[in-house]
């Protein structure tokens, strides 16, 4: 009787774990394919520069470096809300920006509610022809490819990035 009682104590032991394990495996939805760490090859002139875009299902932090001998040096940080309208469309927020401080190693973020002046300062001196504060965004994924595309009656722009 005791054999007894401890073997159904051991297959509702393992009842519970798998029970537990299956939940999880249900909480954990699944990724969209955009989430992950991409980059930008270099682009521009004087001096080059190189964006690198780290995506969750629901954000997005984008590091502008500026390229100088081969060295990435970090320029400005853009950070932004997303959320999925669909399989292929993202609404994008932008909703804080921030330039490179040497001093604080680190970028002096400035948020879009709490520093409305010094962001628009930002956005305008840097973005506004690039990129919309608000704006719809379709994206494709072909492996380790990403494409989005931003066209707005004010900014119409493709950018390609690869996985890091």
């Amino acid at each position: 009787m005791k054999k007894l009682l401890l073997t159904g104590l051991g297959f509702i032991t393992l009842i519970l774990v798998f029970s537990t394990c299956k939940k999880d495996d249900e909480n954990g939805e699944e990724q969209p394919p955009y989430v992950g760490t991409w980059e930008t090859a270099v682009f521009g002139e004087a001096p080059p520069q190189q964006i690198v875009f780290t995506f969750t299902p629901s954000a997005f932090t984008a590091e502008v470096f500026f390229v100088i001998a081969s060295n990435l040096s970090e320029f400005m940080g853009i950070k932004g809300d997303i959320d999925e309208i669909d399989e292929q469309t993202l609404d994008v927020s932008l909703t804080d920006l921030g330039l490179w401080d040497v001093g604080l190693n680190n970028y002096n973020w400035q948020n879009r509610t709490d520093n409305p002046t010094e962001f628009s300062s930002i956005h305008e001196t840097y973005l506004s022809g690039s990129i919309p504060l608000d704006f719809e965004a379709t994206y494709e994924v072909e492996g380790d490819d990403l494409t989005l595309i931003i066209d707005e009656e004010e900014v119409q722009d493709t950018i390609y990035l690869y996985r890091q």
